[in-house]
């Protein structure tokens, strides 16, 4: 066997050791394991785009126009933010940064703390990348997730 056949056939003590195999590493880590055999990791993956709200609150000065007048003090916008944002719907992480609400006509966001991209108007549109760029700012927010889907709009 050549060093070549030796990498690519992945028996380097079962370790990514072509580039393509340590992408699909990634992404299997960044996928949650949907088996539950770590309870902590998924839960922690379903609550991130959650903090990454928060961060926003808390560094970057982002405030939810629905939630009112923003406290004065940072730690008071923070308290208020944790609050209201435990009254919206989790989503659900398919994979990397892409994840699905709770709801029949969720579309898949792309989220980065308070950056939302559509990338598929629907889960069942993510293999055909029908997306946000086919549709006029006329039909937004894109489907019915409280909350995440106005965020987009206004992202």
């Amino acid at each position: 066997m050549t060093a070549v056949e030796y990498r690519v056939s992945g028996s380097a003590g079962g370790r990514p050791t072509t580039s393509n195999e340590i992408v699909d590493a990634i992404d299997r880590a960044a996928q949650g394991d949907w088996r539950l055999r770590d309870e902590a990791g998924t839960a922690a993956l379903v609550c991130q785009r959650v903090d990454g709200v928060l961060f926003d609150v808390e560094r970057n000065d982002f405030w939810w126009p629905a939630w009112g007048t923003p406290p004065a003090d940072a730690a008071g916008r923070l308290s208020v933010a944790r609050e209201r944002l435990a009254e919206v719907p989790r989503l659900t992480p398919l994979f990397g940064n892409r994840y699905v609400g709770p709801t029949d006509d969720s579309p898949v966001f792309s989220i980065h703390q308070t950056d939302l991209y559509v990338p598929a108007l629907s889960l069942a549109d993510l293999p055909t990348g029908r997306s946000e760029d086919e549709l006029p700012l006329t039909d937004y927010p894109i489907g019915g997730v409280p909350f995440w889907s106005e965020l987009h709009a206004w992202s």
